[in-house]
């Protein structure tokens, strides 16, 4: 994205008569960052399952009813509408905080809360998708050379792959 075109959005974020509004989306944003962190897993388990030697995919139990593809959708704009109305908003962090009424170091913390948890469903999500190609070629090739014994692990990695192969499905559906 060119600077040039996002030039026009920031200038309409940080004129005056706008300022109200944009503390209002960033009051918005920092009440629902730890739930929409949360629903995607949450950034102590996500990360876990990121460095786990075994890479043993935990899904979490989801009370909110939505699924967690939805979630990772909806944290992506966020984590959007946290650069624009927050980091990218003249208004430093202290005057946020004055306005929004909220402790020292909690916007600041709650960016990070958002930066790192999108970060680690990235990573998440470039795991499965070289997850996804090995399977693949695995399959390809376990076809050609036509084996009758098949391994556990590969089992599993099957199933995962059908699991993400039907999310990914629903991945163009609206939320």
């Amino acid at each position: 994205m060119d600077f040039d075109t996002i030039k026009p959005i920031i200038d309409a974020i940080n004129n005056s008569e706008n300022q109200i509004f944009c503390i209002n989306v960033a009051h918005i944003i920092s009440q629902r960052t730890n739930v929409l962190c949360n629903l995607c897993g949450g950034l102590l388990p996500l990360l876990a399952n990121a460095i786990s030697a075994s890479h043993e995919i935990e899904i979490l139990e989801n009370m909110e009813d939505l699924s967690q593809l939805n979630a990772l959708k909806i944290l992506k704009h966020v984590m959007s509408l946290t650069d624009l109305f927050i980091l990218a908003n003249s208004l430093s962090f202290a005057e946020l905080k004055q306005e929004i009424n909220m402790p020292n170091g909690e916007i600041l913390s709650q960016c990070l809360q958002l930066t790192m948890t999108t970060a680690v469903c990235h990573c998440m999500e470039y795991y499965f998708q070289q997850l996804d190609r090995s399977i693949k070629s695995s399959q390809t090739s376990s076809q050609q050379s036509k084996t009758s014994t098949k391994d556990p692990i590969e089992s599993i990695f099957e199933l995962i792959y059908l699991i993400n192969s039907r999310e990914k499905t629903n991945c163009d559906e609206p939320i």
